[in-house]
């Protein structure tokens, strides 16, 4: 069986600063997120005009994506906290699958947000998402999100959660991003992260055959 697979969003809301509340408790940032995704691309819908909606949970840096909707495939994604890492998880097939991965990052530092992908940055204009507006960053030369080198970026300014992105990837003309419908901060417990005890381990070359 071939898996072909999607992933990789962000958001914020006018709660409390998700850094401030979890800092008191010495826990790391965390999100409930709900995004649609656009674009092709590896981690974007199969086919233009389409998009994908997604639930993203965060914890610090570790992601977990689960596809919404009669096209979704039947597995989740988590990256445990990896950068450019990541499984996906099929509990009724019975598998886990390492991937090499893209999605994130989601948290930034809302002044400088080329600390975390590197290359260049400028400010633009921001955009209203969720009710607020989100501060727009121009970036270049850059490891974004879903792979992206270059595109514009929109950062919630208290909580330093990605709100949105548009981007590309090296000098294809195909434009991919995210747009976050919902969004809520809380406890995601770490359990969430990890795939359940006792799946098959599949790998890349396996897949391709079957």
């Amino acid at each position: 069986m071939r898996v072909l697979l999607a992933a990789a969003l962000m958001a914020v809301t006018s709660a409390p600063s998700a850094h401030a509340a979890n800092d008191v408790d010495s826990e790391p940032p965390q999100a409930r997120l709900l995004a649609r995704a656009y674009g092709l691309g590896t981690l974007g819908p199969r086919a233009a005009g389409d998009d994908v909606e997604v639930e993203i949970r965060l914890r610090g840096p570790a992601i977990r994506i689960d596809f919404r909707g009669s096209n979704a495939p039947d597995a989740w994604l988590t990256t445990q906290g990896q950068r450019g890492r990541a499984w996906l998880v099929s509990e009724s097939g019975n598998y886990t699958l390492p991937v090499a991965d893209a999605s994130g990052p989601y948290w930034y530092d809302p002044a400088a947000p080329c600390q975390t992908i590197g290359g260049r940055c400028s400010p633009a204009p921001g955009e209203f998402i969720l009710g607020r507006l989100a501060a727009g960053w121009r970036y270049d030369n850059a490891h974004g999100p879903d792979g992206t080198t270059s595109g514009t970026l929109w950062i919630d300014t208290r909580t330093g959660l990605l709100l949105g992105y548009r981007g590309r990837t090296g000098n294809r003309r195909s434009e991919r991003g995210l747009r976050v419908t919902d969004v809520s901060f809380g406890d995601v417990p770490a359990s969430l992260f990890d795939p359940p005890a006792g799946l098959r381990r599949r790998n890349q070359d396996q897949d391709a055959v079957n």
